[in-house]
């Protein structure tokens, strides 16, 4: 009986531990150092992590005390859990890390019975699957790019924005539609990673117009989707201090959504007068005045 309240608290408290870690690296872009250092409520990885951590391994020798631990940090976690505007999505990645999870603690269990007997296997799953997800980003992003390079007439429109990136991204989509056939990213996929699963898996062959949502939640996250799908026109909307607890200052916020510039085909930019920028023969300002309105140029392929 003893023996199977240490191996139940020690099972329940992995996986705990295991789906706060996993939870905190899905907002952060799956970015092991963005999630411990640039994590905006740092208390939370002493309430939720290391603290159950620590209290589990002194008391994991008295397995009683243990397995009651274990469980007042699932209810603890589970109030955490239905506090939260972004839970867990379980993703393929997700799943794959679970799995690896499973493969290391029993692994850990056979050979160690010491203080790491949580965090190695944690560490080890993380780190597996983390060279093994790096393999299959390479896979699909060449296979995206490969993709894209063979559509040669398709004109590729990218959208960012403070507020209301989904909208805007849509009107433009709807309006376009009149005129060509057009294709938007779907719902709020606006990462790199969905971006190319999204042209891998639904972009139509016969698309004249690609409208790309471009987010982030750090600086270089909308350089590397503008790069990569390299738009001909962008539209920079409202910019301000949404997600400001990411990025830290105002200042952070505009240089990272002006990064879509940054793509080698940019024909046409409209941005907001939010972002401060010059406009020049390619950017084209507005906001400025009640009721001004982006028009978008004429597109020739």
């Amino acid at each position: 009986m003893i023996a199977l309240l240490h191996w139940l608290g020690y099972g329940v408290m992995l996986a705990a531990l295991a789906y706060y870690f996993i939870t905190t690296l899905q907002w952060y872009s799956y970015r092991l150092e963005r999630a411990i250092l640039h994590h905006t409520k740092v208390q939370w990885h002493f309430i939720y992590f290391l603290i159950p951590y620590a209290l589990y391994e002194l008391l994991s020798m008295m397995p009683p005390f243990g397995f009651v631990l274990s469980l007042g940090f699932v209810a603890l976690l589970f109030k955490w859990h239905k506090g939260l505007d972004k839970p867990l999505v379980v993703t393929g990645r997700v799943k794959r890390f679970f799995v690896a999870l499973l493969f290391f603690a029993l692994f850990f269990a056979l050979i160690s019975r010491g203080t790491h007997a949580l965090l190695l296997p944690l560490l080890a799953a993380w780190f597996a699957s983390a060279a093994f997800e790096k393999l299959l980003f390479a896979g699909f992003k060449r296979k995206a790019a490969e993709t894209l390079a063979s559509r040669k007439e398709l004109i590729v429109v990218g959208v960012t924005a403070s507020y209301g990136k989904t909208s805007i991204k849509n009107f433009i989509a709807h309006l376009l539609g009149a005129k060509y056939r057009t294709y938007a990213t779907p719902r709020s996929v606006n990462t790199l990673g969905g971006v190319m699963k999204d042209i891998n898996d639904d972009l139509p062959e016969d698309t004249q117009v690609y409208v790309v949502e471009m987010g982030a939640r750090g600086e270089g996250d909308i350089a590397e989707i503008a790069e990569f799908v390299d738009p001909h026109i962008a539209v920079v909307g409202k910019i301000g201090p949404a997600h400001i607890e990411y990025f830290k200052t105002l200042e952070n916020i505009r240089n990272t959504k002006m990064e879509i510039l940054r793509s080698k085909r940019l024909e046409k930019a409209f941005v907001h007068e939010s972002a401060k920028v010059n406009p020049d023969e390619k950017v084209e300002t507005y906001g400025k005045g009640e009721g001004d309105e982006v028009q978008l140029a004429p597109m020739h392929r």
